[in-house]
């Protein structure tokens, strides 16, 4: 799975400090916090990111993420697939195991991914991912997506 290259990579990330990730925005932090739609919820905590700079921000931007991903209602589905990974790992033997995610939980992880891309591309790249609150998508990712929140608003899953 892993070759000597790879393995180069890993350790020099490894080696790497803290303040080597101190990058320097692109954009304005007002326009690249709005690709965090749950953070409307939160004003206190939107007014307190805009007051800090470089490796603060960072740093309390990553502590707000984990925080939004250890509750719900990203946590049950972050949950689900580490159960799923661990069942795989646990048993490699051919026996068949519980492997269904609920619709609604993969939608939910892909909204929060989406939005994570969103800000960190926007932020850090001055690439805009999104227009008006959507994310941009191709014409036939577009079409697949539509149709995939069709079957997930029906209730089949």
């Amino acid at each position: 799975m892993f070759n000597d290259k790879s393995l180069f990579c890993f350790r020099n990330i490894l080696k790497r400090q803290p303040s080597d990730f101190n990058l320097e925005p692109k954009e304005s932090k007002i326009y690249a916090l709005n690709e965090f739609k749950h953070l409307n919820a939160f004003p206190e905590m939107y007014s307190y990111l805009l007051g800090l700079d470089g490796t603060e921000f960072n740093k309390n931007l990553i502590m707000y993420l984990e925080t939004m991903e250890i509750n719900d209602p990203i946590s049950p589905a972050i949950q689900k697939l580490r159960e799923i990974r661990d069942k795989f790992l646990g048993h490699n033997e051919d026996i068949e195991l519980d492997t269904i995610i609920p619709y609604k939980s993969i939608e939910i992880l892909i909204d929060h991914a989406k939005e994570v891309i969103a800000f960190f591309s926007l932020y850090y790249s001055g690439i805009h991912l999104t227009a008006n609150g959507n994310f941009y998508l191709s014409h036939s990712a577009l079409r697949w997506a539509s149709k995939f929140k069709d079957f997930v608003s029906n209730d089949s899953v």
